[in-house]
């Protein structure tokens, strides 16, 4: 039986103004549509909350559930209290839900993108 090699991630080359490397080659990146920027029930969330919406995207890597520790929220900028406020805010407007709350075995709670709020618009 043979063992798959492991192929590095690709290094992509973005727009110097969305890239914070001189030489604008990233590792990894998120796309987001003009209609979610323009969508009002967006629009209608905290600037916080909506921010951690693309920390969210980034962490997640274009898959559909993810892990977002609270150590995540000093990397990304945000306080503790702020950063459990947004996800609490993107869950009530139905972008995310929790699919696993590791609370009791101090374990990261494991979120899964939602388009509920698709429907509230």
């Amino acid at each position: 039986m043979s063992k798959k090699k492991y192929k590095a991630a690709p290094h992509c080359k973005i727009n110097s103004w969305l890239s914070a490397n001189d030489n604008c080659v990233e590792v990894s990146f998120i796309q987001v549509g003009g209609s979610l920027l323009k969508s009002p029930i967006f629009n209608s969330l905290a600037y916080s909350t909506r921010y951690i919406y693309l920390c969210c995207a980034s962490e997640a890597a274009g898959k559909t559930t993810f892990n977002f520790p609270a150590s995540f929220f000093k990397i990304y900028g945000f306080s503790e209290s702020t950063g459990q406020r947004a996800l609490f805010e993107l869950a009530q407007n139905g972008f995310i839900k929790l699919t696993f709350s590791g609370k009791v075995n101090r374990l990261p709670n494991e979120y899964q993108f939602n388009y509920e709020w698709k429907g509230r618009a």
